[in-house]
């Protein structure tokens, strides 16, 4: 009994079993053409009356759907290794250049870890602590590109006239 899919071939007998074995990667193409033929002249003549019959039409859509699949493969392994290859040459030209970053990375690390756990200094509790624009849920985010830095309002008398919204967004 056999059946056609409109992407594939379905067929439960022993023929189509002998085809996928008998059609291996090493072998040439005109091995596994010969062994479609056989497959479809094997399977012409369905029991099943609801089943399409395999002709001429149905083999060549197997095979461009089959060379479709095989070219998007390599061109996927094609792309895998070119990756593989651009970062491996990347790294090994390198690694002057990275292992230099890293250790700057570790010097201004090991620099700055002593403030981690300092308390703020000079007007850092005006700016910081006391500042509403910082403090989450009280006053909106579009408050912060209409105050200054130190949360007053632009157009208010008081105002210090330093507009830095990101800088407050930072410390928020």
């Amino acid at each position: 009994m056999c059946a056609f899919d409109s992407n594939y071939c379905i067929c439960l007998t022993r023929t189509w079993i002998q085809l996928k074995s008998g059609c291996g990667f090493g072998q040439q193409q005109t091995d596994h053409n010969e062994n479609l033929r056989r497959f479809v002249d094997a399977n012409t003549k369905c029991e099943d009356k609801n089943s399409t019959q395999f002709n001429e039409k149905n083999v060549d859509e197997y095979r461009t759907r089959n060379a479709y699949l095989t070219r998007i493969t390599r061109q996927i392994a094609f792309l895998l290794n070119r990756f593989v290859y651009i970062t491996r040459r990347f790294l090994e030209s390198n690694k002057k250049c990275i292992v230099t970053h890293l250790i700057l990375f570790i010097a201004s690390f090991a620099c700055f870890s002593n403030s981690l756990n300092g308390e703020f200094v000079h007007d850092d509790l005006v700016a910081i602590i006391g500042n509403k624009d910082v403090c989450r849920g009280q006053n909106s985010l579009l408050d912060v590109f209409n105050n200054d830095f130190w949360g007053k309002p632009m157009a208010d008398g008081d105002s210090h006239k330093s507009y830095r919204p990101l800088t407050v967004l930072s410390f928020r």
